[in-house]
């Protein structure tokens, strides 16, 4: 499993503890070759690690190519202390639309609430390397 789709499933593993104001913003760059993230609590009072990934295996924050989704979330909760605390809470109404996202994409699929060359904001979600053709709302504010 790749690093992209690895990262959407820890956000899904963390809200399962009980860091439900984690948010990740997910889009593409303007070539479409790289998946852009941010990670943010939901009141964006603590912004967390951003950045753009292809085919890497892993993140390099202290997990490994053969990490799993809850590994990965366990990397995140030790690099990332002040986010993880500020994320603590309730946020149901983001944490059930990321989870229908997650079960809509399976296995491999990504989603993309915005795209750098995209003329003004983008009005829905689009999952992209699945099946599914669904379109979804954006997150919830």
């Amino acid at each position: 499993m790749n690093a992209t789709r690895k990262l959407i499933l820890a956000v899904a593993e963390l809200h399962r503890r009980g860091y439900k104001k984690l948010r990740i913003n997910a889009g593409l760059s303007p070539s479409g070759c790289h998946w852009r993230y941010h990670l943010l609590t939901s009141d964006s009072s603590v912004k967390g690690p951003s950045g753009s990934l292809t085919n890497q295996l892993n993140m390099n924050w202290g997990d490994t190519p053969d990490s799993s989704p809850g590994e990965l979330a366990e990397a995140i909760i030790r690099k990332f202390p002040d986010l993880i605390e500020a994320a603590k809470g309730e946020d149901n109404t983001y944490a059930a639309w990321l989870s229908e996202i997650v079960e809509e994409s399976a296995p491999d699929g990504l989603f993309i609430e915005f795209w750098d060359s995209y003329d003004g904001p983008c009005r829905d979600v689009r999952l992209i390397n699945c099946e599914s053709k669904r379109i979804f709302p954006q997150p919830p504010a």
